[in-house]
């Protein structure tokens, strides 16, 4: 019994927490300010500059999967 009590005490709280959240999303978005992610995700960047040597093998791999031939025509090196 008192675990559903708890259950709804924080689930009460997040709908709260998330309720207001959207209402300051929505004035930002309105004034068009740039609204902050909830989750910041460091991804690499996509720069050719940066590709090391195993991406360039895997690319390699993946292309000559992709031109298959069973005589080997087009299969580059790994």
């Amino acid at each position: 019994m008192i675990y559903l009590l708890i259950i709804s005490i924080i689930a009460m709280l997040l709908i709260i927490y998330s309720y207001t959240l959207g209402i300051k999303n929505t004035l930002k978005a309105i004034k068009k300010e740039e609204l902050e992610p909830f989750f910041k995700l460091n991804l690499p960047n996509n720069d050719n500059d940066d590709i090391d040597e195993e991406t360039e093998k895997y690319n390699t791999l993946l292309e000559n999967v992709n031109n298959y031939e069973p005589r080997g025509l087009n299969q580059k090196d790994v």
